[in-house]
């Protein structure tokens, strides 16, 4: 990966929230990145032997993997890379709870555009860049 080249990492397994998130980036020019996507927790854990990640986006609501505990093993795994929370509210994981685990965004589907998605990766690699 070239220097000032950020490394994302999405977790998602609805392709239509994948191309949402992939959208948002192409849309944010001013940000280098390598995206790696994967489908499930498994596959990011290959990913994340093989690479560095600035950013994770991580939906809570995996084939193997949901809530709090799917945090956790990417923090784990990665503990230097920021994680954008991008998943269903489904009652069942209070966004407050992941925020106490060092989480800086919870992004709920259905309520967040482009846009918002875009700012809130942008404001997260910034943070990234600068520590």
């Amino acid at each position: 990966m070239k220097k000032g080249t950020f490394g994302i990492l999405l977790v998602e397994d609805n392709p239509a929230d994948a191309r949402l998130v992939k959208d948002s980036l192409r849309g944010a020019s001013e940000i280098a990145y390598r995206l790696d996507h994967a489908e499930s927790l498994q596959g990011a854990f290959k990913l994340i032997a093989k690479h560095t990640y600035s950013l994770a986006i991580l939906d809570l609501t995996l084939p193997d993997g949901k809530g709090i505990d799917a945090v956790m093993k990417i923090k784990e795994l990665a503990p230097d890379t920021e994680i954008i929370v991008f998943t269903e509210y489904n009652g069942e994981t209070e966004p407050f709870d992941i925020l106490k685990e060092g989480i800086d965004t919870y992004l709920i589907k259905g309520r967040t555009n482009a846009d918002t998605l875009k700012q809130n990766i942008g404001y997260v690699l910034e943070k990234s860049r600068r520590a």
